[in-house]
């Protein structure tokens, strides 16, 4: 690594950890937003470093900054860092804090880098499998309930057979579950380049995963 980045190669493993995902579409995402993150508390310690020498008050000043901007819905997974990073330019990087902001960014970009194209490249898992699954369970489960509401429609009423009205909440629960793992598949099918032209999961089990309000 170029300069002070040589100083600081701990930060890059650290990056390539922090941009590990289940799927490659959220590893390019979460280290995008770590990046980001990192960007922006450190700019908040160099406004601190402009304003003047870092006291005790300002430094709790710039932590709460860091505190709020956290909150903010874009910034996801990077929201953690923002604090962290301008502690760590303040703490660490205090006595030189351009050299250190520049090997802690230029490492921990490494590293991220390295997390992605390692999701991008080494067997990406897809979790199509899983959904099949369960959506083949919940088939079966819509199948047996049917069944059974076709029986007591037969009997005499109130029927001695009442089972099928009370899985009304096991069976909206299986098709939460369902839903979640069709989600979890079409995740893993973005940027992954084994998906090759597998079409949409979502788009073929969309009645399958449909809320049952029966």
């Amino acid at each position: 690594m170029p300069g002070s980045a040589a100083d600081y190669p701990y930060y890059a493993p650290l990056g390539a950890l922090v941009a590990m995902y289940e799927n490659v579409a959220g590893s390019m995402k979460q280290g995008l937003q770590t990046l980001a993150g990192l960007a922006i508390g450190v700019g908040l310690a160099f406004v601190l470093f402009i304003l003047g020498s870092p006291t005790p008050l300002t430094v709790g000043v710039v932590m709460a900054f860091g505190v709020i901007l956290a909150g903010l819905p874009k910034i996801g997974a990077g929201r953690d860092w923002i604090p962290t990073a301008a502690l760590l330019v303040l703490l660490v990087g205090g006595h030189d804090p351009d050299q250190f902001s520049f090997g802690y960014l230029l490492q921990m970009g490494a590293g991220v880098t390295v997390g992605i194209l390692v999701n991008l490249l080494v067997f990406p898992p897809l979790h199509f499998r899983a959904a099949e699954l369960s959506i083949a369970e919940l088939r079966l489960a819509l199948a047996q309930q049917l069944w059974d509401m076709a029986k007591a429609l037969k009997e005499s009423w109130p029927p001695e057979h009442e089972d099928w009205s009370k899985r009304s909440d096991a069976l909206e629960a299986s098709a939460r579950s369902v839903r979640l793992a069709v989600e979890k598949a079409d995740a893993s099918r973005r940027a992954n380049p084994g998906a090759g032209s597998i079409p949409a999961t979502s788009t073929r089990t969309t009645a399958t995963c449909g809320t049952w309000n029966g």
